[in-house]
């Protein structure tokens, strides 16, 4: 059995001790929502990063509505920024499957509160609890917003690379799977969002059940002692909604396509007059989600990494070389480990060829090359001090992820227990399995 990642759960006594001993500050507010502090201890410099996390993002886009959240997230802070940009404060916003956030970083000096993130923390308060409230002619910024979109889609339409990352993982993963979501949707659903709609989003995604706050501070003990009272006093009556739409489709992320089997040629035209191709050759690897196997295929692609660019380069056939493993990496983990060939010049040969180079780069891992690599890792580990950001990272990945907080020391130690035999595993699983290829591009003269 390999060793596991170690979570805590909330309310535990041991998280409990983890959050004091690390000054990582984690509370929930009378209204559901949740805040996470950390700071910094640091005497020349004086700012704080918030980032309000709303938990619900693209895999909860309706049918037919794909993209309204990354739309709504276009919205939040479009009546601020002159305030921000007076004050110094940086205002961004993202969207990803699992959320929606605003962003602000601004100084936050204890004795100046009238200038920095202090003056935008009750305006960011009053215009998260309804985006849309606050623009008086809301029909025209969502019509020039939806045009903005749609020029992203547009530039990532035309892209290869997205598009032919966009084939493989329809080749790779089932129908259901959310992996084959577009967060920036399609112009087909864009231009049907009506403002009706996104108002019945943002209804449902701005509520305390939705709320994490995190804050990132640079400073003393006493900003954070001030700006968790302020924070405290703007937000616990965050108004919330009983029935929220989180979604759960995350579950489906490991789902692979039952056809994706080893051994499988696919090839598939991107329609793109673009002259270039691309070449997957990909391995299906399960493993025990956060597991020292896992972490051992995370070092391995590393190490795989660098070679395959320089063998590639070394053979003038790639303008673009890299390993990805796709997947979800929290419950039941099928990941495919992939090697990825673009060119211009393409014939029924280079299959062949680039096959033989993956034996090559494969007989390059040694005995000598691992025990090489695993030494380093040890050694890694031991030089690594991990920094409040650190800790505060990874408990907030495992905040919006999982819900309760991921102990950064478990990951530094799960890394420490890598052995020689775990990356042998490996290599001797891809080396015995053969690669399911995927042929994607300009295919009009094959």
């Amino acid at each position: 059995m390999t060793k596991q990642l170690q979570f805590l759960n909330n309310d535990s006594k041991e998280e409990a001790e983890y959050l004091t001993k690390n000054s990582i500050i984690l509370k929930k507010l009378p209204n559901s929502s949740r805040l996470l502090c950390s700071t910094r201890i640091i005497s020349d410099t004086m700012y704080t990063t918030f980032r309000f996390h709303f938990l619900e993002g693209s895999l909860a886009d309706p049918a037919g509505q794909e993209g309204i959240h990354h739309l709504t997230e276009h919205l939040i802070n479009k009546t601020i920024h002159t305030m921000a940009t007076e004050n110094d404060v940086s205002l961004n916003a993202d969207t990803t499957f699992y959320k929606v956030s605003s962003h602000a970083s601004g100084f936050s000096h204890p004795q100046v509160i009238g200038y920095g993130i202090w003056p935008m923390l009750p305006i960011l308060r009053e215009v998260l609890e309804d985006p849309l409230k606050h623009i008086s002619n809301l029909k025209e910024v969502v019509e020039s917003e939806k045009k903005v979109v749609l020029a992203e889609i547009a530039e990532y339409e035309a892209s290869h690379y997205q598009q032919v990352y966009r084939i493989f993982r329809k080749l790779a993963f089932t129908p259901d799977n959310p992996m084959l979501n577009e967060p920036l949707g399609t112009e087909e659903s864009v231009n049907s969002l009506q403002v009706s709609d996104i108002e019945k989003l943002a209804s449902d995604l701005f509520t305390s059940q939705n709320l994490l706050i995190d804050c990132f501070i640079e400073g003393t003990s006493t900003i954070t002692e001030t700006m968790l009272t302020k924070i405290e006093n703007l937000f616990t009556n965050f108004p919330g909604q009983k029935n929220t739409n989180r979604a759960d489709s995350w579950k489906l992320l490991n789902k692979l396509n039952g056809e994706f089997t080893q051994g499988k040629i696919f090839k598939k035209d991107t329609a793109l007059q673009t002259n270039l191709v691309s070449l997957f050759f990909s391995w299906e690897c399960k493993f025990e989600p956060f597991s020292t196997s896992y972490f051992a295929l995370q070092r391995l692609r590393n190490f795989l990494e660098t070679e395959w660019f320089l063998l590639l380069r070394k053979h003038g056939l790639s303008y673009v070389s890299q390993i990805n493993l796709i997947g979800s990496g929290d419950s039941v983990c099928f990941f495919t480990l992939t090697l990825t060939v673009s060119t211009k010049v393409y014939n029924d040969t280079l299959t062949d060829r680039v096959s033989i180079l993956i034996q090559e780069l494969f007989a390059g891992i040694t005995d000598n090359v691992i025990q090489t690599i695993c030494k380093k890792e040890h050694e890694r580990q031991k030089a690594i001090l991990l920094a409040t950001a650190d800790r505060h990272d990874w408990a907030l990945r495992g905040l919006i992820r999982y819900g309760k907080i991921i102990n950064a020391d478990s990951i530094k130690k799960t890394y420490s227990t890598i052995q020689e035999k775990d990356f042998i595993y490996w290599k001797r699983l891809l080396l015995a399995s053969k690669p399911v290829i995927s042929i994607i591009g300009d295919l009009r003269n094959l």
